[in-house]
């Protein structure tokens, strides 16, 4: 059954937000990557997520033209590099925290200004991948669209290249004399680098932190393999490349060994996120039913973690989540650099991510559902999509429609999360802080597999929907939250256009 169309005015409202946003999105990142600041890759994903996927479906050419030109500037700007910087990297046995070494070949990298004394910056592999997830599936939907724009058919062009060979190959697979991209040396777990697909083996193997890999630190933490977004990110795009392949050969070519790199990884990185499923018995109206949530534990002895059983709030707590502004009675850390914490800590084991790091289930779900043909073993299941849509409208959602609130946590946990974080004073999120961000997240394209969400997400819309739409903040709010409100189904397999 198709879904109901969207209404007209909705589609209007997008529409005016996205010709508002369009420019300065554009302008931001290729004034940022010139300026060697790869953060606004994160961001830029993260605030166009949900109308990406939106345009995908709706079919809506126009906004995918637009993403293109918004995506496009990074790839224009993007440096060629002859050296990298490495961290933990063992140079003659000799572990360095900090260092450079020569690249087997000149490749485009997106990085930050180099640090004093060394020549090159480091490589934010978080932002990278999350921005190059959304430039795969850009480029995946423009493959199977029979006669893409001009636009979409030069971002295609200078992208492809950079995702393929300059990031995923690099990433993927040892380069002999060169160090890995990925360490954990840095949680104190184990010395030494890894090449992504090392990386995913031994979370797998859950060998972190233990006597199956030389080098295991002195005092290992318990969060030494924990899953987290960019393994999540790199395993989606690859799979998003691998689809576009499959649809367009001629536009989209990959050499045959990096094609069967590329369908190894993603079946290994399928299989590792599906191996982090934890099975939660919830309530619904209708009785118990089965939820999911990801990686339960994972982050046990994390300090972002430290007062997740903490649950005091109260509303003067609601200045928390800016630097220096909770004041309230009920905040459990530090309010002055170095200074004492008001309450110990009071974690709790076995909780899942904070729902605002969980939205990314949402398009590396659909990636994983949608290209089953290419993960005819480890693809995400119909039944499996909708045991996580059940956490938010069971487990998260408080089950208000008038003043609905969503907890912190997948799992429904709802204490303290990232108290102090990075030394931030007088910082924190407290229970319930992250119900604006719940319509926003993309959560509400899975109504479709569970239709009790529909109704809580589109209540929270409305607390935080603030017409009239003539500001960036409110245009922000749009491009996000609209798309995800309005009617959607997923489809199994590419569709012609």
């Amino acid at each position: 059954m198709k879904p109901d169309p969207p209404d007209p005015g909705d589609l209007d409202r997008l529409a005016k937000a996205w010709l508002r946003l369009e420019p300065t999105l554009s302008t931001a990142v290729a004034t940022k990557v010139a300026a060697s600041n790869p953060q606004v890759l994160y961001d830029t994903q993260l605030t166009t997520a949900n109308l990406l996927m939106h345009a995908e479906y709706a079919r809506d050419a126009v906004t995918l033209e637009g993403l293109a030109r918004v995506y496009q500037p990074a790839f224009d700007g993007i440096a060629t590099e002859s050296e990298a910087f490495f961290y933990y990297a063992s140079p003659g046995g000799v572990e360095i925290p900090q260092s450079v070494w020569p690249l087997s070949r000149p490749t485009r990298m997106w990085t930050a200004a180099p640090t004093a004394g060394l020549s090159a910056g480091p490589e934010s592999v978080l932002s990278s991948s999350q921005f190059l997830y959304a430039a795969s599936r850009l480029v995946r939907v423009t493959a199977e669209m029979p006669a893409p724009s001009a636009a979409l058919v030069s971002f295609r062009d200078a992208a492809l290249p950079v995702i393929v060979v300059d990031h995923y190959a690099r990433w993927i697979d040892v380069i002999p004399g060169q160090p890995g991209s990925f360490q954990v040396r840095g949680w104190g777990c184990h010395s030494g680098t890894y090449s992504h697909r090392q990386h995913l083996e031994n979370l797998l193997g859950r060998r972190y932190g233990t006597a199956a890999l030389p080098g295991k630190g002195s005092n290992p933490p318990s969060y030494c393999n924990a899953l987290t977004d960019t393994d999540m990110w790199i395993v989606a795009g690859v799979l998003e490349i691998l689809a576009a392949h499959a649809r367009s050969p001629a536009l989209v070519p990959l050499e045959p060994a990096v094609k069967a790199m590329f369908e190894a990884h993603a079946e290994l990185g399928a299989k590792l996120i599906r191996s982090r499923f934890g099975a939660q018995t919830l309530t619904s109206p209708k009785g118990s039913v089965q939820g999911l949530t990801i990686d339960p534990g994972g982050f046990d002895g994390h300090p972002d973690h430290a007062y997740t059983g903490y649950t005091a709030t109260s509303a003067a707590c609601t200045g928390c989540v800016s630097v220096g502004g909770c004041t309230c009675d009920e905040f459990p850390g530090y309010v002055t650099a170095g200074g004492p914490v008001k309450h110990p800590p009071e974690p709790l084991s076995g909780v899942s991510w904070d729902i605002s790091h969980a939205r990314r289930l949402v398009s590396v779900f659909d990636s994983m559902r949608r290209h089953r043909g290419i993960l005819p073993k480890e693809h995400i299941t119909d039944d499996e999509a909708r045991a996580f849509a059940r956490q938010i409208a069971f487990a998260v959602w408080d089950g208000d429609l008038t003043t609905p609130r969503f907890a912190t946590f997948l799992d429904g946990s709802n204490g303290w999360y990232r108290v102090n974080y990075s030394g931030r004073v007088a910082f924190g999120y407290p229970p319930w802080s992250m119900t604006p961000l719940a319509p926003l997240c993309g959560y509400g394209f899975w109504k479709e597999l569970e239709p009790g969400l529909g109704p809580a997400l589109r209540a929270a819309w409305a607390r935080i929907d603030a017409p009239p739409d003539t500001t960036d903040a409110q245009a922000m709010r749009i491009i996000q939250g609209l798309p995800e409100a309005m009617p959607y189904r997923v489809e199994e397999r590419a569709c012609g256009w």
